[in-house]
């Protein structure tokens, strides 16, 4: 077994590159407009699907630009409900669909479901 600098450095970078995979992102809302809302989210995209937290349960959205360095979001169900200061977390790995022969024929909205 080595146990030279770059051996150890290999073994640190692998370490990282799993636990990054495990990290969940928040940010919080800002600001609430009728139609969207802003909110501190780092390292968000534009089309990275979101989900902000409310006592009621959760509700999705989508990245659709940046302000002031805040990121837009446009939820799925609408603004109404949503306050200052909630929890948005961003869904990495993005949300995916797989394609098969299970998916042949069948109709799917933007989301993926049925």
């Amino acid at each position: 077994m080595e146990f030279g600098s770059e051996n150890i450095l290999k073994k640190v970078e692998e370490k990282i590159l799993k636990a990054k995979d495990q990290v969940k992102i928040y940010g919080r809302i800002d600001n609430i407009s009728s139609v969207y809302i802003t909110c501190y989210l780092p390292d968000a995209s534009v089309g990275d699907y979101v989900v902000i937290h409310t006592p009621e349960g959760q509700r999705g959205g989508e990245v659709v630009g940046f302000k002031d360095g805040k990121a837009i979001v446009i939820p799925y169900d609408g603004t109404s409900g949503l306050s200052q200061g909630m929890k948005v977390e961003n869904m990495i790995p993005r949300n995916t669909q797989k394609v098969g022969f299970d998916l042949l024929g069948r109709i799917v909205d933007a989301l993926g479901q049925p």
